[in-house]
């Protein structure tokens, strides 16, 4: 390998590991506190992504934050294959009904991952559910609270 190259391995492993160590962080903080069930859409949850396009399936986690009255931050980290990581945060307005909460939005990843992804779900109790659609996938989210 030229050193140009393990150069540029190396800086790429760099900036993967220095994402997954913020995400990190929040996610042992936001387990240290988490809401009572039912008592809060904010905080963190864990469980798996399946994508109804091609049947892949992967770990997911999410910690979400309350920024505004009906404004929420989704920050998601999924596995893909077992060994890729990804991760991006989605600003979406939920809504509180009689059962829980609901959520809809929509965020751009980039023409790689797939442009925009619409997001729709729902919050009852300790279960969050949702789908997520693009240009070339789409599929569900299943999560609890860890």
């Amino acid at each position: 390998m030229k050193i140009s190259a393990r150069i540029l391995a190396l800086t790429l492993l760099v900036a993967l590991l220095s994402g997954c160590t913020s995400f990190e962080r929040e996610w042992r903080h936001a387990r240290l506190e988490p809401p009572a069930a039912g008592q809060s859409l904010a905080g963190p949850w864990q469980g798996t992504w399946l994508s109804g396009a091609n049947g892949h399936t992967g770990e997911l986690r999410c910690i979400v934050t309350q920024k505004q009255t009906d404004e929420y931050e989704f920050w998601f980290k999924a596995t893909y294959w077992k060994i890729f990581r990804a991760r991006y945060l989605v600003t979406m307005p939920v809504e509180k009904t009689a059962e829980g909460w609901t959520f809809k939005g929509q965020e751009n990843l980039g023409p790689l991952a797939g442009g925009i992804y619409s997001y729709t779900g729902s919050v009852n109790g300790t279960n969050l559910n949702a789908t997520y659609s693009c240009k070339f996938d789409h599929g569900i989210f299943k999560l609890s609270r860890p």
